[in-house]
């Protein structure tokens, strides 16, 4: 089974993962193969995904037999070509190549690979060699098995606290600006954190906050959940006029 062009989404796949859409997608069902571990699920199905076996060097200490993985035509700016894993949303770290035998891949119902800018940016530098995500079944069976069993009772956990910090923000009067009192530098680099912002029905909102004396670019850093519950990540450079 070859990988097809992505398909609508189903809605438990989109609440376990950052972005909207995928390169390639490979569906698994009882009727696919049996693989020996997830780095077989991935040979050979993704064009420009090169999965290739990995050994101990003679001269150096003893390793285990693993795999080495990679997509074509990312360019990263960082080191390695090891794409990111992502397990039902999760990171997985795999620094020798033996991480994902640790899975079992009768459980994998979906492989999304993530290989282009427009779809690996909302990861960040950590999508840098591309992003390939596993989907368990099991994961979905304790998404829709939801009801209490016997004398268990749901508990429901509160996402934020009651009380929201307010960020200090120094205050600059036109009395004390105007007079010949010293001021000091303002060389603040975090200059402004809001813990609960709403936006309007055409998803704007503003925000008014002073600027340090030396930041020249801002770094704004939204993070939150949309009204279905899915978490939203987006970073953005401002040049200071």
């Amino acid at each position: 089974m070859k990988a097809r062009k992505p398909d609508v989404r189903p809605e438990d796949i989109q609440a376990r993962s950052l972005h909207n859409q995928a390169d390639a997608v490979a569906v698994f069902d009882e009727k696919s193969p049996v693989y020996a571990n997830l780095y077989e699920m991935i040979q050979g199905r993704f064009a420009g995904v090169t999965v290739s076996r990995t050994v101990g060097t003679p001269s150096g200490p003893p390793a285990p037999a693993g795999y080495k993985v990679s997509i074509r035509g990312i360019n990263s700016i960082k080191s390695g070509t090891q794409p990111l894993f992502l397990m039902d949303g999760v990171a997985i770290q795999d620094p020798e190549g033996t991480a994902l035998m640790n899975f079992n891949a009768r459980d994998i119902e979906r492989i999304e690979v993530l290989k282009n800018a427009g779809t690996v940016g909302i990861y960040g530098v950590r999508g840098g060699n591309g992003v390939i995500a596993f989907f368990t079944k099991s994961a979905r069976s304790m998404q829709v098995n939801t009801k209490a069993v016997g004398r268990m009772k749901p508990v429901q956990f509160i996402g934020y606290p009651l009380v929201q910090r307010e960020f200090y923000v120094p205050r600059y009067d036109s009395e004390t600006s105007g007079s010949n009192i010293s001021v000091p530098v303002d060389d603040r680099d975090v200059l402004y954190w809001k813990p609960l912002m709403l936006t309007d029905s055409k998803g704007q909102s503003q925000l008014r906050f002073p600027l340090s004396d030396k930041v020249r670019t801002l770094r704004v850093l939204i993070q939150g959940v949309t009204a279905g519950g899915r978490p939203v990540h987006g970073v953005q450079l401002i040049q200071v006029q």
